[in-house]
């Protein structure tokens, strides 16, 4: 969280952040002026933020403000991916259809789907938005050892699910199609790759086949 002021000034990051990419050279992170076709707009929120319960364990944390170099808002670079979870957030009407969080991927659902929707906005070259307006969580009470449980599949499976991502060269004229090739590649590479451990390669299949159930739902509907 690199544009919000944190009282201890803890380094932060979104819950579902990758671990590989936590305290690296983040000289490839790219942000623009939030101008243009904005797909979608997350708000941050002050206060209790949406991290990972490892960060929560270590210490409590309270977000003060955006930073004023952010402020009131930036957007992500095409191609520059993070992590956002769907509180206090916003879509296009054009993009919203494509828009699901599938429960196979458990606490982590909606990450992954924010994943995803970074794939597919940048693919129309549209931006994820981020900052104002403002919301100031008062979160109740969690066990946060459950939370820690909930998050850790995958968390381990994030990396693989990344990969084949990133891998994926899309097409179609619009959200739901693009969706619907980005389904069928993704399945097929959950499938084949052979380094994915099967505890993961069941969580991104199964991913996949609920976002499939949705985007024909969607499909039918549009």
């Amino acid at each position: 969280y690199r544009g919000v002021v944190e009282e201890k000034a803890l380094p932060i990051y979104p819950r579902g952040y990758p671990w590989s990419k936590r305290f690296a050279d983040d000289e490839n992170w790219q942000m623009m002026p939030a101008s243009g076709t904005i797909a979608a707009l997350n708000g941050f929120v002050l206060g209790d933020p949406d991290i990972d319960a490892i960060t929560r364990l270590f210490s409590p944390v309270r977000v003060e403000a955006i930073s004023e170099e952010f402020t009131p808002g930036f957007a992500l670079a095409p191609g520059t991916w993070s992590s956002w979870n769907n509180q206090n957030t916003a879509l296009s009407r054009a993009a919203a259809p494509a828009y699901f969080t599938p429960p196979a991927a458990g606490r982590n659902s909606d990450i992954w789907a924010a994943f995803v929707f970074c794939k597919l906005s940048a693919y129309f070259g549209e931006m994820v938005a981020f900052g104002e307006p403002l919301v100031e969580q008062i979160r109740n009470p969690h066990n946060l050892w459950r939370d820690l449980e909930d998050e850790l599949p995958n968390n381990k499976a994030n990396e693989y699910f990344l990969d084949i991502l990133r891998a994926v060269e899309l097409d179609g004229a619009d959200y739901l199609a693009a969706l619907a090739f980005l389904i069928d590649k993704a399945l097929a590479a959950a499938g084949t790759g052979g380094d994915i451990p099967d505890d993961a390669r069941g969580e991104i299949s199964g991913f996949f086949e609920e976002y499939r159930t949705w985007h024909g739902i969607m499909d039918a509907l549009s």
